[in-house]
């Protein structure tokens, strides 16, 4: 070990939590790697989970409670990594954690040896896959295994590293503090990856550490079989994610064009400037790098994005305009 012997913080957001959020504070009390700390941001709660996170918290040094209004979970986990950021102590790395999962006792072990074998100066993220259960804990399968190379051309429309898996180290987590505006943001692991793969290193690991809880009041789940899957990802379509995720990456080029090498930063400029009008769309799709781990995937990419799918409200608004003059500043 490294950077690690400095020891890892853990930052979980914690919502009406209380059915399963004993479980999962004890799988991280039993982790292998065992100098860690726990930092545990409660999102307005109205169960009694904040009363079960004062007595964990009373128990156990090692664990730290900060209790805050109600502002969603991407917003509540930027706003811990603010708070990580700003801590006195310096981390080796900084691992996020959802409230009603359960670790394996190796996984903050077998991620950070992962990232410990990298250039520690540069920004780097890990994840890995993770294994599907019910809600009593009984496994049928695994999130998606990595296929191809995981850059700026995949994560920009692929959350392919569940929050639950990641492990950041302090570069990564600074910009993220510096830079991250949770409301032009979809969802926090997908950005977060996005960043990592456009300015540092996406690290991944095909062996599941994490059973990952499959339940109706997921904020983002998998589903269950292939039926479900579809289910869950056509309800995104229709409550807009592809619009959202094309206001990300507006987000994500205003943040760090300066910062990506010359082609991921042409490419994401392109994704963004082609959206006015169907044949830039089409011409886009044609000859764009952007790609899904499967090719089904990619396929559908390039589908939705040359109806429109991934336009932004501000894109939209501009009816068939020429490039928005937020574009069009030479880099």
């Amino acid at each position: 070990m490294v950077l690690s012997e400095h020891g890892i913080a853990v930052l979980m957001s914690t919502y009406n939590g209380e059915r399963y959020l004993r479980m999962q504070v004890e799988s991280i009390r039993q982790q292998s790697y065992a100098d860690w700390h726990l930092y545990i941001r409660d999102d307005g709660s109205t169960d009694s989970t904040r009363e079960i996170l004062r007595e964990l918290a009373q128990n156990d040094r090692r664990i730290t409670v900060i209790e805050g209004k109600n502002i969603g979970y991407v917003a509540s986990f930027f706003e811990l990594i603010r708070y990580a950021d700003a801590l006195g102590k310096d981390y080796g790395y900084y691992a996020l954690s959802d409230q009603d999962d359960v670790w394996n006792p190796e996984k903050l072990q077998a991620a950070a040896e992962m990232l410990d074998l990298e250039n520690p100066e540069m920004p780097l993220l890990y994840g890995s896959t993770s294994m599907l259960v019910t809600e009593d804990l009984v496994p049928y399968g695994i999130t998606q295994c990595k296929r191809r190379p995981i850059t700026l051309y995949n994560a920009l429309v692929q959350t392919f590293l569940p929050g639950h898996s990641q492990m950041m180290n302090r570069p990564l987590l600074h910009s993220l503090a510096q830079t991250a505006v949770a409301e032009r943001v979809y969802v926090h692991d997908l950005y977060t990856t996005a960043v990592a793969a456009a300015i540092g290193k996406v690290v991944f690991d095909n062996t599941p550490h994490t059973r990952y809880r499959q339940h109706k009041t997921n904020q983002i789940g998998f589903g269950k079989g292939k039926f479900s899957w579809l289910k869950v990802r056509l309800g995104r379509l229709r409550g807009g994610a592809g619009h959202k995720v094309g206001e990300q990456a507006e987000h994500l080029y205003q943040s760090y064009a300066n910062r990506m090498p010359f082609e991921q930063r042409q490419e994401l400029r392109q994704f963004l400037e082609s959206r006015t009008t169907f044949f830039s769309r089409l011409h886009y799709v044609l000859h764009s790098k952007i790609y899904r781990q499967k090719k089904l995937g990619t396929l559908a990419f390039k589908v939705l994005y040359l109806f429109g799918g991934f336009n932004s409200r501000s894109v939209m608004q501009e009816s068939g305009a020429q490039i928005p003059v937020l574009y069009r500043k030479k880099l």
